[in-house]
C-alpha cells in the first residue's frame, strides 16, 4: 500500500504514474487536497485499516527529521510527527502487522524520521519486528519508488528494525482509564485511546514534544478522559 500523506501535485503526479514504480506497492490512496489536518488524518486511519497483515507499506509526502506531510508550515499544511505515526500504526495497522514500512519523504538532505518512527514505535510496545526503511541521501518529489520486495538490499536506503523484549514492558504507574487527551496552546490535540496507562501517556506527550514543529509543548496539558467526553 502507498499512501500520499501530502497535497504536493508533483508527488502526487509522480505516485500516479506507473512509471514511478509505484504499481509494486498495491492500492494506491491519495489523500483527498481538501482536508483539512483532522480529516486527512482520519483518511489515513482508514488507509491503515486497509492494510493487509504482511503487505508492505509506504508513506511519500515532503518529510524531515521529525514530520512529514507539506513542505509548508501554513495552518492549512498537513503534518505528521513521528509519535503521531506511531500512535496511527499501533491502533491501526492489523494486528500481528509484519510490514516492512518505508518513508518515502522528499528532502533535500538526508531524513531520519524512519529512524525515530521505529524507536517511538518502541516506546508504544507495538509492531515487535517491523523493518522501517528510509533514505540515506536526499530525495526529489519526482523521485520514483524502490521495490518493496528488495528494500533489503537496496544501497540507498537504511533500515531500522523494531525490537523490544515484551518482558521489558513497564509496569503501569496508575489504573488505566477510558483514554488521555494531549492538548496544545494551539488548540492541536492528540488522543490517546483506551489501554494507555498514565505513565505510557507520559511518555507519549515526551515524544510528541520532541517532534511537533510548528506547535510548542510549553504549557500543554495532559487530562483524562472520561468514558462519558470520548
Amino acid at each position: 500500500m502507498l499512501i500520499v500523506c501530502t497535497k504536493d501535485p508533483t508527488i502526487v503526479q509522480t505516485a500516479q504514474n506507473p512509471a514511478s514504480g509505484s504499481p509494486t506497492w498495491g492500492q494506491l490512496i491519495v489523500i483527498n487536497v481538501a482536508l483539512n489536518q483532522a480529516m486527512a488524518t482520519q483518511s489515513l486511519i482508514h488507509a491503515l485499516g486497509q492494510l493487509g497483515p504482511n503487505e508492505a507499506l509506504c508513506f511519500s509526502a515532503h518529510g524531515n527529521d521529525n514530520e512529514i506531510g507539506d513542505a509548508g508550515g501554513g495552518v492549512n499544511d498537513w503534518g505528521w510527527t513521528r509519535a503521531d505515526i506511531a500512535t496511527l500504526l499501533a491502533h491501526h495497522a492489523p494486528m500481528h502487522y509484519v510490514g516492512p514500512i518505508l518513508v518515502h519523504a522528499c528532502a533535500q538532505n538526508v531524513s531520519n524520521f524512519s529512524a525515530g518512527l521505529a524507536v517511538a514505535l518502541q516506546h508504544l510496545q507495538s509492531l515487535n519486528g517491523v523493518w522501517i526503511y528510509g533514505y540515506n541521501r536526499p530525495v526529489a518529489a519526482a523521485a520514483p519508488f524502490p521495490d518493496p520486495a528488495r528494500m533489503g538490499q537496496n544501497v540507498e536506503l537504511q533500515g531500522t528494525h523494531v525490537h523490544f523484549a515484551l518482558q521489558d514492558r513497564p509496569l503501569a504507574a496508575a489504573p488505566a482509564v477510558a483514554g488521555y487527551r494531549i492538548t496544545f496552546p494551539s488548540g492541536h490535540v492528540v488522543e490517546l485511546p483506551s489501554g494507555f496507562d498514565l505513565e505510557e501517556a507520559r511518555n507519549i506527550l515526551g515524544l510528541v514534544a520532541e517532534g511537533v514543529l510548528r506547535e510548542r509543548a510549553d504549557g500543554s496539558s495532559l487530562q483524562a478522559v472520561s468514558p462519558r467526553s470520548k
